[in-house]
C-alpha cells in the first residue's frame, strides 16, 4: 500500500471520524493530488468501492503503525 494512500485514510478517520479502506484512501489521495487543477465551479465527481476499515485495523489504523509501514 502506498503511503499516500495511508496518509489519506488517516486524514478521512481524522477529519470525518469514517474509517475507510484501501482502495477508498487511494481514491481520495487521488483528489487530494488533482484539487490544485480544480477550478471554482467544478464538478469533481469520485467513485469508490463500499471498502469499510475495519479490515485494515491492524495495519494502517493500528496505532503509529501506519506512518511506521507505509
Amino acid at each position: 500500500m502506498k503511503k499516500e494512500t495511508v496518509e489519506a485514510c488517516l486524514s478521512f478517520v481524522r477529519d470525518y471520524h469514517l474509517l475507510v479502506g484501501g482502495s477508498t484512501g487511494t481514491v481520495l489521495a487521488a483528489v487530494q493530488q488533482l484539487a490544485p487543477e480544480f477550478k471554482p465551479g467544478d464538478t469533481v465527481v469520485a467513485i469508490s468501492p463500499p471498502d469499510l476499515g475495519e479490515k485494515y485495523l491492524d495495519t494502517i489504523y493500528e496505532h503509529g503503525l501506519g506512518r511506521a509501514r507505509y
